[in-house]
């Protein structure tokens, strides 16, 4: 087997606090992981709403079946932490960048897998709202376990989800 796909099986991307503050915290996710995932979607509802309803993390079950129970530490600002359930995971997350209208970037760690999550916001000349999500996702074996794929339609649903509710607002 090739040491780059053994590396690449094995890769655990850097320590989490490098991840927080050299990735995230710069506008990027850790493009050297395994599971990587990016995808957008144009709203039609003002740019507020859909800050709102992004950044009211406590309320995310409400539009989005899958997560669960949200905890704060203490609100939505740049290092606050928050814990929160997404399907069977259970995520110790911190907040990375909170540009209100225009990001909101976290990092995480479940069952040993570091992850970022970047949300940025564009409001386009036409009137929609451009939102693009990415993701990556670092740990020995988490490619063959959660391959991109996967992540690639949670994030999807995801923006879904979020398009469909602020639409309906």
């Amino acid at each position: 087997m090739p040491s780059s796909i053994v590396g690449n099986l094995f890769y655990s991307g850097p320590p989490l606090h490098v991840l927080h503050d050299e990735y995230a915290k710069r506008g990027r996710v850790d493009d050297k992981a395994p599971v990587l995932a990016s995808t957008e979607i144009d709203i039609d509802a003002p740019i507020a709403d859909v800050w709102r309803l992004l950044s009211d993390v406590a309320a995310w079950p409400t539009w989005n079946t899958d997560v669960g129970k949200v905890t704060l530490d203490p609100a939505v600002a740049v290092d606050a932490a928050f814990h929160w359930k997404n399907g069977p995971s259970n995520i110790r997350s911190r907040f990375a960048v909170v540009t209100p209208e225009r990001e909101l970037t976290w990092t995480g760690v479940s069952t040993g897998i570091r992850a970022v999550h970047r949300n940025t916001l564009e409001q386009l000349p036409a009137g929609p709202v451009r939102m693009r999500t990415e993701e990556s996702m670092a740990a020995p074996l988490v490619g063959v376990l959660y391959p991109s794929r996967k992540l690639q339609r949670g994030l999807e649903q995801w923006l879904d989800l979020l398009k469909r509710t602020a639409e309906a607002a």
